[in-house]
């Protein structure tokens, strides 16, 4: 659920991905 999402999306933060996770969105 949710706490997955939240987990991926700190993975993402650390691995510098945030910035296309939101130019996906």
């Amino acid at each position: 659920g949710k706490t997955n999402a939240v987990k991926k999306a700190i993975v993402q933060l650390a691995e510098g991905e945030t910035i296309d996770l939101y130019a996906n969105m």
